[in-house]
């Protein structure tokens, strides 16, 4: 996949996610014995250096790469003089300049129901929702199947079979009724937004306050893709906004950017939870962490061809099984 294929599909305005993987990665990971992150690296410049406890050998920290990365209660993190790191350590930002001493990454000061908790959690996870059966010749990312969705928000994000053929979609109620279809579209578009959709949507919701519902996408090639989602409940859709609040104090910030991430992956909106890790991965492009969070993220709505375009950016000697 080229960059030009993904400005077709109008990336700046859609987002992507991952069946079940294993990714190991050299040199990444926590050390022995420690369970779990308790801080991020946000930015990294100069000399600045991570050992995994006060007896092993310093590392050097790659300004670009290593951005994104979790750190683990009892490594340590210095700069030399010229060197700079800020983290995010226990919800709050902390500069380190250099020249400076060994600072021990602590235990977590928060508790489980802490948000920042819940992103670090999240981020480290390896694994997605496993999809199975074999890839469809037309993708639908979104809504992804399984997902759940805002009316208010919605749209269809695909990866046409070829330009030529004439797209079609139908969402069905559990009823196999139709409460909105649109025909014939042509040309590769890929991205579509309606507002007769979103009125649909909401119609069908004030009747079940949420429920699950069927995409439909046929083409004049004989393809036929189908997946099922769900509406995002009223009273849902209030405690999901005001969690997403939250996280807008956070402006910038890449923890930004993972808390709105987790937030959406809770309600079981993946597609947006894999576009905030593609704007997080805009921020830091190199950074290993993020690249593997995004190829999951991709890989959990379906996004097959994204999900291997980031693939090949991973550094060499990666295995991705």
């Amino acid at each position: 996949m080229t960059k030009s294929f993904w400005s077709l599909l109008n990336l700046e305005k859609i987002c992507i996610v991952p069946g079940m993987i294993l990714l190991v990665l050299a040199g990444l990971g926590s050390a022995a014995g420690q369970s779990g992150s308790t801080a991020l690296v946000e930015k990294v410049s100069g000399g600045a250096f991570i050992r995994h406890d006060a007896g092993a050998k310093p590392i050097k920290l790659d300004p670009n790469t290593d951005v994104a990365r979790r750190l683990y209660p009892g490594e340590q993190v210095r700069c030399e003089p010229g060197g700079f790191l800020r983290l995010r350590v226990a919800g709050r930002l902390r500069d380190i300049n250099g020249p400076s001493s060994w600072f021990t990454i602590p235990r977590a000061g928060f508790g489980q129901t802490d948000p920042l908790q819940k992103v670090l959690e999240e981020y480290g996870r390896r694994g997605g929702r496993d999809r199975g059966g074999k890839v469809p010749a037309v993708i639908v990312f979104s809504p992804s199947d399984g997902s759940t969705i805002s009316p208010d928000t919605f749209s269809i994000s695909w990866v046409p079979f070829t330009k030529e053929c004439e797209t079609s979609f139908v969402i069905q109620d559990t009823n196999a009724d139709p409460i909105w279809r649109v025909v014939h579209l042509k040309g590769r578009l890929g991205f579509l937004v309606t507002d007769a959709a979103r009125q649909a949507l909401r119609k069908s919701r004030s009747k079940s306050d949420g429920g699950s519902l069927t995409l439909i996408l046929t083409d004049s090639c004989g393809n036929e893709t189908k997946l099922g989602f769900s509406v995002l409940a009223i009273a849902d859709e209030k405690l999901l906004r005001r969690e997403l609040a939250r996280w807008q104090r956070e402006a910038g910030s890449l923890t930004r950017r993972l808390g709105r991430a987790e937030v959406f992956t809770r309600y079981g909106m993946f597609p947006q939870a894999a576009a905030e890790y593609e704007a997080a991965l805009a921020q830091a492009p190199e950074s290993r962490e993020l690249l593997i969070r995004t190829i999951v993220a991709q890989r959990v709505v379906g996004n097959y061809p994204r999900a291997r375009e980031l693939t090949d950016r991973l550094p060499a000697g990666t295995q991705v099984p």
